[in-house]
């Protein structure tokens, strides 16, 4: 994932069709190609294709009912998604495809960071359930 549909990824792409260009990063790449620049929009259409294939083998191996997009993912959504969905339906079957949502991230530089406090939050406001541990034993989650 990293080496094609990352921030990195997406610099690479758009230096690639750049090399003179001020190096930029995957939001400086998106309000490019928002302004119409031709080389920022066939950076962001390459990864958005990369994203697809990911997105396919995700499919393929979870079977998700939705996929959650954040970073540049989230913020060029609309000008991504549609070439992301077409890799999809390209590869996968349209009944495989029917359930599954991909929406961009309400928090889309901040979700990682909302993710881990969501996870250290549910650990004071979650009640106690009783789950089996080793040995049969029966015992409080996060209780002694």
């Amino acid at each position: 994932w990293e080496q094609y549909a990352s921030d990195r990824a997406l610099a690479r792409l758009y230096a690639l069709r750049e090399p003179d260009g001020a190096p930029a990063g995957a939001e400086q790449i998106v309000a490019r190609a928002r302004a119409g620049d031709a080389a920022a929009v066939a950076a962001l259409r390459e990864a958005a294709l990369y994203v697809g294939l990911g997105f396919v083998n995700l499919q393929q191996a979870f079977s998700p009912e939705v996929i959650i997009v954040g970073n540049y993912l989230a913020s060029a959504w609309d000008l991504i998604g549609e070439v992301v969905w077409k890799v999809m339906r390209e590869r996968i079957a349209a009944r495989y495809l029917s359930h599954l949502r991909i929406v961009p991230a309400r928090h889309a530089e901040d979700s990682p960071l909302m993710g881990a406090l969501g996870l250290v939050l549910a650990q004071f406001f979650t009640p106690p359930e009783a789950s089996r541990v080793g040995g049969g034993e029966v015992r409080a989650v996060g209780g002694a």
